[in-house]
């Protein structure tokens, strides 16, 4: 079967190039929080507004995005002397 309709021989769709809206991030990100069932439902839910995207493009941007808040570090804190001491000693 030749390439025909975006659709390749092993037949998968073809992966279309995409541009992110924050919207669609915020639909994923949203769905993390609420774990597996809150991700397939806005997996769901992005598939059925983009429906050019395939599955395996919106589950790379849902690690992506995992990726990116992970590599989020906590503001360091800087800790008095007797801050220190109290926490040293067990306070």
């Amino acid at each position: 079967m030749l390439m025909e309709d975006g659709i390749n021989p092993d037949r998968k769709k073809q992966s279309q190039p995409f541009r992110w809206l924050q919207e669609i991030d915020q639909i994923l990100v949203v769905g993390m929080k609420y774990g597996p069932k809150g991700t397939q439902e806005a997996v769901k839910m992005v598939r059925q507004l983009t429906p050019d995207l395939v599955p395996a493009q919106v589950w790379h941007r849902m690690r992506h995005l995992r990726e990116k808040e992970r590599g989020k570090s906590a503001a360091t804190v800087d800790w008095s002397e007797a801050a220190i001491e109290i926490l040293r000693d067990g306070y």
